[in-house]
């Protein structure tokens, strides 16, 4: 499986991560959640890496990969801590 994006971190994420309050927009602070661990995580267990996230209210955020050519739900994730579930 082809790796759509780096190990950085992903600008719309961080984006969402700034709006929700879970990132200093000046401290550049990674203590709430470690987006590029939860996407290894899912690489490594699953196979898939995030299409895109849809923000569910509250930090939950719905994580959308891409399988057999469909975008599709595949997990929720809980951004205060990383716990994620499909």
């Amino acid at each position: 499986m082809e790796i759509t994006w780096g190990s950085e971190p992903v600008e719309p994420v961080e984006a969402i991560m700034r709006s929700a309050g879970l990132r200093d927009a000046d401290s550049g602070d990674d203590a709430a959640w470690d987006v590029a661990g939860f996407e290894k995580s899912l690489l490594e267990n699953y196979g898939v890496t995030p299409h895109h996230y849809e923000d569910l209210g509250d930090g939950v955020y719905q994580v959308y990969v891409e399988i057999d050519g469909e975008i599709v739900p595949f997990v929720t994730v809980d951004s205060a801590t990383g716990d994620y579930h499909g």
